[in-house]
């Protein structure tokens, strides 16, 4: 799949993306993140890389991260318009060239979008690595089936040093500090 046909898919389901996968989101949520988002406490600024509709904004405001400071990136516009409209910050990227300056975040958080959209895994991890100080955390999550194994030696050589892996639904999570 190629990017104009992604943020077009995207585009289309805007409107009912929520519907469809709140519930399927919010388990991963509390497994990657911590029931109450506690793996990205004292972290801000936070960037969600492939924010959608920003219901990650949601999930930590209602368990009372609603200061924490949330900049979310995304392909399609639709999506963008929708987080915006919830109290989201946003900016159209794409996630293998994030328009931030280095070390402008204390966590990244990217939950099921990677390997979705198609481009360079290292490309991606670098970049995400660049934009994260030293010492935050990096939360990435992926469909299982994606998962080839690779994932932990190409992040340790961007830079990371893998924590945790985990598994919600049909993802698997990897909780990692830029060292």
């Amino acid at each position: 799949m190629d990017r104009p046909f992604l943020r077009a898919a995207y585009n289309a389901e805007a409107d009912t993306y929520d519907e469809r996968f709140r519930d399927v989101q919010w388990p991963k949520f509390e497994t990657f993140l911590g029931a109450a988002g506690e793996h990205l406490a004292g972290l801000d600024p936070i960037l969600d890389v492939g924010c959608g509709t920003g219901l990650l904004t949601t999930y930590l405001a209602e368990r009372g991260a609603d200061e924490a400071e949330l900049i979310g990136v995304d392909l399609s516009e639709g999506m963008l318009r929708a987080c915006k409209a919830r109290g989201g910050v946003v900016a159209q990227a794409d996630m293998g060239r994030l328009p931030f300056r280095a070390q402008a975040f204390g966590a990244v958080v990217s939950v099921t979008v990677f390997r979705i959209i198609p481009t360079d895994d290292r490309r991606v991890l670098a970049e995400m690595a660049r934009v994260l100080r030293p010492g935050g955390r990096l939360v990435l999550s992926l469909l299982a089936h994606r998962d080839d194994g690779a994932l932990v030696n190409t992040l340790g050589a961007v830079g990371f040093r893998v924590e945790k892996r985990l598994r919600a639904g049909q993802d698997v999570g990897y909780l990692a500090t830029r060292r």
